[in-house]
């Protein structure tokens, strides 16, 4: 293929998955706003609708690109890379039947469209380039515009609101341990690319910097863990440096950590310590409990893909523990509540498949991938979910996951899509 064309043909399903990562993050904006404050999170039947409006409007905007590349563009083997991993067909397969006894099937049948949806530009950046050097490309850049929007969002509350300079409100949204993710996931890739780069690549190290300081400024505890474990890993493991490099790296970053924590503001410390809900991890760990044993579901297939957190159920919840959870604040339990036994059964064998597939990568690859795998399991184990599909770390778990389990055995290859 002509190399100009296949440049162009990469650079267009760039832009095209940006965006897509920006729509996502646009209806995270519109979820967050209107389920605050979190002191009422009992949602009323206007601020339902406008989460439901949200979900519509991701929905139609992700369909008429999908559209577009179906109608306009030429791209013949798009789907049938997802007969290569009979486990995650399997499981994608089990999510939809959900839908048979699922105890809120609108819910469901929104969750199974944005997860098809989702999936479908995974496997449409497959077919553009088999490389998940591609993937880790477009997460890089995607980073770099949410530093942008960042700044934007701190300069206009130093000001025009007069917001004290370490409050960063990331343009009038609120830090938050999604901020977290997207800067933890942008710092480990860019880590990665940064030390297996050449020298005119350099010129990483100043995001870098960046990212750390904005990470620790979100306060996200379980970002700042996820991302120090991941992190010691990446640069461990990679062979583009010698030892001795890699012990300066390390000390590096934590004397670079420890000094950040110093200089922050005491409201930024106390968002990471938090030392008087250290025993029962914010609140978490009644919240699991009674989400395992207070509530009456059924183990084995649980209530429906997404449908557990009814309005009803939030009612509930919020009596017995006492403050308005949003979620289960585990990845894990969230899986066991809405699928069952079954479905956290194919999440935790699809994640050991992950780990296992990824070592037939090029070796600094497989380490990058790795590392965003393990963070993707510290972040779930007291934050995220693996089929919520609203925050940003499970669309890059579901993309790392179609670019290791489906990929072609080479890592370099043609095909005959054209943008």
């Amino acid at each position: 293929m002509n190399k100009s064309l296949n440049t162009k043909r990469v650079e267009s399903g760039e832009r095209i998955a940006l965006l897509v990562l920006l729509i996502l993050f646009v209806f995270s904006l519109i979820t967050k706003f209107f389920t605050l404050p979190y002191s009422s999170l009992i949602l009323t039947q206007s601020q339902v609708n406008a989460i439901n409006s949200g979900d519509l409007f991701v929905q139609i905007s992700l369909s008429i690109i999908l559209a577009y590349i179906f109608l306009f563009k030429k791209n013949k083997n798009m789907y049938y890379p997802l007969t290569r991993n009979l486990l995650l067909l399997t499981y994608l397969i089990f999510l939809t039947l959900t839908l048979i006894y699922s105890v809120d099937k609108n819910i469901t049948i929104r969750r199974i469209i944005l997860l098809y949806i989702i999936i479908s530009f995974g496997l449409f950046l497959l077919s553009i380039d088999n490389d998940i050097e591609y993937l880790f490309r477009i997460i890089y850049k995607f980073t770099k515009i949410y530093l942008v929007i960042t700044l934007i969002g701190l300069l206009r509350n130093i000001f025009i609101f007069k917001l004290p300079a370490w409050f960063i409100p990331f343009s009038n949204f609120g830090a938050s341990h999604r901020d977290g993710e997207i800067f933890a996931i942008g710092l480990i890739v860019t880590i990665g690319i940064f030390m297996k780069s050449n020298k005119s690549e350099r010129n990483l190290l100043f995001p870098i910097i960046l990212l750390l300081v904005f990470l620790l400024l979100t306060g996200s505890r379980t970002s700042l863990i996820g991302f120090f474990i991941s992190s010691l890993y990446l640069i461990w493991k990679l062979e583009s440096i010698g030892k001795s490099t890699k012990f300066i790296l390390i000390f590096t970053l934590a004397v670079f950590v420890l000094s950040a924590y110093y200089i922050l503001p005491a409201q930024s410390k106390e968002n990471i310590i938090r030392e008087d809900s250290i025993d029962t991890l914010t609140g978490r760990i009644p919240l699991w409990y009674t989400l395992v044993y207070g509530i009456n579901q059924n183990a084995l297939w649980g209530t429906g893909f997404g449908a557990f957190w009814t309005v009803e159920r939030r009612e509930t919840i919020q009596f017995l523990v006492g403050w308005p959870a949003p979620a289960a604040h585990n990845g894990f339990l969230e899986v066991y509540l809405n699928t069952g036994l079954i479905g956290l059964f194919f999440v935790i064998s699809l994640l050991i498949n992950v780990w296992y597939k990824s070592k037939f990568l090029q070796r600094d690859n497989s380490i990058i991938a790795k590392s965003l795998l393990l963070y993707i399991i510290i972040q779930n184990l007291t934050q995220g979910s693996f089929q919520y599909l609203r925050i940003y770390v499970e669309v890059v778990f579901i993309w790392l996951m179609i670019f290791i389990l489906l990929r072609r055995n080479n890592d370099n290859f043609n095909n005959n899509y054209i943008l």
